[in-house]
């Protein structure tokens, strides 16, 4: 089935979000996003799939709350992945106001650290590959979001109940 493309999203922020939607299905060995990360990240393919792996082994375990996702193919974004675009974007620009505001909504206060490392080695690792993510502070109008029915993490991290 063809990707549906997510309007006035990057084809990096595409892909991170097309990743973060089949690894909470528990599609984790796609052979279509194997593909994509070749494509984009060439020799690096694995080492750039294993980090945004790893950034998202730290949210699920950090998280306040379950996470959500929209089903692949739709072609809208649940707030938590316009949330994970927002801290990958922030942490690229720096911008440690809004990566900090992030990581408060997203995780518990004892496990942020974690989960800013990953954040940032990930954001590193698409900067040395060119994709600078935008970051958009604005808030979307109501009329640009439909509300998909969310997913639930299918396979929580081990050791935390």
């Amino acid at each position: 089935m063809p990707e549906v493309r997510l309007r006035g999203l990057t084809d990096a922020q595409c892909l991170i979000v097309r990743t973060f939607r089949k690894i909470l299905l528990g599609n984790r060995n796609c052979p279509a996003l194997a593909r994509d990360f070749a494509l984009a990240y060439g020799a690096d393919a694995v080492e750039v799939y294993m980090t945004f792996c790893t950034l998202l082994a730290a949210l699920a375990y950090a998280s306040r709350r379950p996470l959500s996702a929209g089903h692949p193919g739709c072609a809208w974004l649940t707030g938590d992945e316009r949330q994970l675009l927002t801290l990958i974007a922030a942490a690229q620009a720096e911008d440690q106001e809004l990566f900090e505001a992030n990581l408060r909504w997203l995780a518990r206060a004892d496990l942020r650290a974690s989960l800013a490392m990953t954040a940032n080695a990930f954001a590193n690792a698409l900067r040395a590959h060119g994709q600078i993510l935008p970051v958009v502070k604005a808030a979307l109008r109501p009329d640009e979001e439909a509300q998909p029915v969310p997913l639930r993490l299918v396979a929580p991290i081990s050791g935390r109940r």
